[in-house]
């Protein structure tokens, strides 16, 4: 907005890539809690498991971020 190429160099298309990544995340999250929600059901976890999925949980969720950051990094130059 204020940049002179834009923020973080964004170009003509990030709006629609951003838009697109916005809108696609929640259903593919939905998805994914339904696929680990049957799984989970069965299964008793300790402590120490459990926090080892939350911190793979907490650490794929920045690398897709990054990951769609990239995309539309790269399909707007």
């Amino acid at each position: 907005m204020f940049a002179e190429k834009g923020l973080l160099h964004a170009g003509n298309q990030t709006t629609v890539w951003l838009w697109f990544f916005w809108h696609s995340g929640y259903p593919v999250f939905i998805f994914a809690y339904t696929l680990t929600e049957k799984f989970f059901r069965l299964h008793q976890f300790t402590h120490k498991q459990a926090n080892r999925f939350m911190l793979a949980a907490i650490i794929s969720t920045i690398g897709v971020g990054k990951f769609s950051f990239s995309i539309a990094e790269k399909k707007c130059r």
